[in-house]
């Protein structure tokens, strides 16, 4: 049984992305328009060639005949997403049979799923309260739930997420002035108790934190929410062509500098114009699942100002980069830690020889370290920044000095260093294909 029903679906493949509300799909080969209730960038699902599922919504005051409900995850069935280095690939035929995990895209769905589980005991936050009103008022806007209990009232917000990495829900996925103000209105209401529901559309997450690295104003109105008494909760959800259902509650967390983390995951493929090889991952980019993601880095900064990445790029966009750009990502040592010095030179041998592995399978043109230490790690200590005389298995070598905010020093070699490798890729060199 399903907490919302979809109707009618019908399945389709993604073509391109309109306009902030609607896109084109091809259903039965034919073009259509839907609509896409969700202002995120969802750049991890909605690439051309994505598996959709399409809700019929015909009527003569809609522009749009469809609205788009699911999307299939990144390395199912019918993504034609980005590979994983560290996953290991199934053959066509199986990927073909295999069928596809789903996540849903519809942002409205969040209010119901949340009133949905209270009726059914799954937030504990919300046990022994019922639903007393549906958009009550919230500062100069409206709030999504009103529930009453023993204690009270509780003043509800649900926020819809559908960026999954290693386990890791993220909000936002791009910056949300909205957000923040929802966060801030509900600080400001001390007269009863505020929540926010982060509702996962997929059923792959195990935690929800908040994605600062994206959204910093986002992060420190999370922050001063919680101080100023407003709970968190996640809510997990499972996902067919039918349907959503609320699952379970999973915990919301903000940083916390001791806790164990992940390696990031490599974003590599084929034919790759550019891999980017960082030292290792910090325990900050770890935790929040994107690299040089701790705020002053200027690795980011510096591959926007030479125009090698979009503006708004950064951590977290990674397998956009690699999929549209063809520039992947991974380091020399995947172990994450909080200093390099932590690093045994053992380490860096068997970091040195899997990246040499990596670049022999995938063959990117070129390879662009970030910090002369990793880069000296592989190549040797002749190496210095810019382009490199030697090349790394057949692929050319630049390197960038560190962009640590920690190395301030480097902040302007390392844009100089960006715009020689944007020169070299703008060249028949390194152009593309």
């Amino acid at each position: 049984m399903h907490d919302v029903r979809f109707g009618p679906t019908v399945a389709g493949h993604f073509l391109e992305r309109c306009s902030r509300f609607h896109v084109r799909a091809a259903v039965d080969g034919e073009p259509v328009l839907a609509h896409l209730a969700n202002s995120g960038r969802l750049h991890e699902l909605l690439h051309p060639g994505a598996l959709v599922r399409l809700a019929p919504r015909p009527r003569p005051d809609r522009r749009t005949p469809y609205d788009l409900v699911l999307v299939a995850r990144p390395g199912e069935a019918g993504d034609g997403g980005c590979d994983g280095a560290e996953r290991s690939e199934p053959a066509p035929a199986a990927l073909a049979s295999a069928a596809p995990r789903w996540a849903a895209v519809d942002a409205r769905l969040p209010p119901r799923l949340v009133a949905a589980a209270a009726a059914r005991g799954l937030l504990p936050v919300l046990a022994g309260h019922e639903l007393v009103a549906r958009e009550p008022k919230l500062g100069t806007g409206r709030a999504d739930l009103l529930f009453r209990g023993p204690d009270g009232l509780v003043l509800v917000e649900a926020k819809s997420i559908t960026l999954v990495d290693g386990g890791v829900a993220l909000f936002p996925d791009s910056p949300t002035s909205r957000g923040a103000r929802h966060l801030a209105a509900l600080a400001a209401r001390r007269d009863l108790r505020r929540l926010v529901v982060f509702v996962v559309g997929r059923d792959d997450a195990r935690v929800v934190r908040p994605n600062t690295p994206v959204d910093r104003a986002f992060g420190a109105a999370f922050r001063a929410a919680l101080r100023a008494g407003v709970e968190a909760a996640g809510l997990r959800c499972g996902v067919d062509p039918e349907g959503v259902t609320a699952l379970a509650r999973i915990p919301v967390e903000t940083y916390d500098p001791s806790a164990p983390v992940s390696p990031l995951p490599d974003h590599v493929r084929a034919g790759l114009r550019l891999l980017v090889v960082g030292l290792n991952p910090g325990h900050y980019s770890a935790w929040h699942r994107g690299y040089f993601a701790r705020p002053g880095n200027r690795f980011w900064p510096a591959m926007r100002a030479a125009r090698i990445v979009p503006t708004w790029a950064g951590p977290g966009s990674e397998a956009w980069c690699c999929r549209t750009l063809g520039i992947g990502f991974t380091d020399v040592v995947k172990r994450p830690t909080r200093s390099i010095e932590e690093l045994a030179p053992t380490e860096w041998a068997v970091g040195a020889e899997r990246l040499r592995e990596l670049v022999r399978r995938y063959r990117p043109r070129a390879v662009l370290f970030v910090g002369l230490h990793g880069a000296r790690a592989v190549l040797g200590r002749a190496v210095e920044p810019g382009r490199a005389a030697v090349e790394l298995e057949g692929s050319a070598v630049f390197v960038l000095p560190s962009t640590s905010g920690r190395q301030a020093t480097y902040r302007s070699n390392a844009i100089a260093a960006a715009r020689e490798l944007a020169r070299w890729l703008a060249s028949p060199e390194g152009g593309e294909p």
